[in-house]
């Protein structure tokens, strides 16, 4: 049993990670690392609501863990209120990428947002913007067109896209664990025709300020 099962879906994301708690490789599949000390591990998942599934199964079945962390880059939805390097609390996530004719509530569980709850200590001060309360969207597709941007932003009124964050969400809410899970996403781009280089090239400084929000909430929950 772990405390925190952390997932990621690069390896370049999770590099800052394995030096901030020295985590240890230790297992791997055809595609998916696992890291760990003696209170977190952390999963390299790839990339994609596929890789994010089963890495989440995993994570879940092997480790039972108290605290389910997503953390990762998303592409910024609202661009009159989200900046890149902002970090966002993902409070409700839905997916884009499903299509099906039929409406009811045996088709809920792909069609409705997800939602969870997840604040961050009150009070507590960072040297950037958090948007709390933040909407996800997921899709299994790289975005850099902002004509896509503003369709998906209509449809959905989000604030960052992303492509693990709802089947993160889904496989624990499948598992009975949707309760201990906490989505955390950095702004790394426009999601316009520079986010290629933009993506990698504020991936680093991006992802030190999601750090500082990770850190706070380990921090937290180990003092209690």
């Amino acid at each position: 049993m772990k405390k925190y099962a952390i997932l990621t879906s690069k390896k370049a994301e999770a590099d800052c990670i394995i030096r901030m708690y020295n985590l240890d490789f230790f297992a791997d599949t055809w595609n998916i690392k696992f890291y760990e000390n003696d209170d977190i591990v952390l999963c390299v998942s790839g990339v994609g609501k596929i890789q994010s599934s089963i890495a989440t199964s995993c994570l879940i079945s092997r480790f039972s863990p108290e605290f389910l962390i997503n953390i990762g880059i998303a592409w910024n939805a609202r661009p009159n209120k989200v900046q890149i390097w902002d970090v966002v609390l993902v409070t409700r996530c839905s997916q884009h990428d499903i299509y099906l004719p039929f409406w009811g509530e045996h088709n809920d569980y792909l069609k409705s947002p997800i939602h969870i709850e997840w604040l961050v200590a009150e009070g507590k001060k960072f040297d950037f913007w958090i948007i709390e309360e933040g909407k996800c969207i997921t899709w299994d597709q790289f975005i850099d067109n902002l004509s896509k941007v503003r369709m998906l932003s209509q449809i959905h009124d989000a604030d960052c896209i992303d492509m693990e964050a709802f089947a993160f969400l889904s496989t624990a809410r499948e598992l009975w664990e949707l309760d201990k899970c906490i989505v955390i996403k950095w702004i790394s781009d426009k999601a316009d025709s520079s986010a290629k280089e933009d993506h990698e090239n504020n991936l680093k400084l991006s992802m030190n300020n999601a750090l500082k929000v990770l850190e706070e909430i380990i921090d937290v929950e180990t003092k209690k």
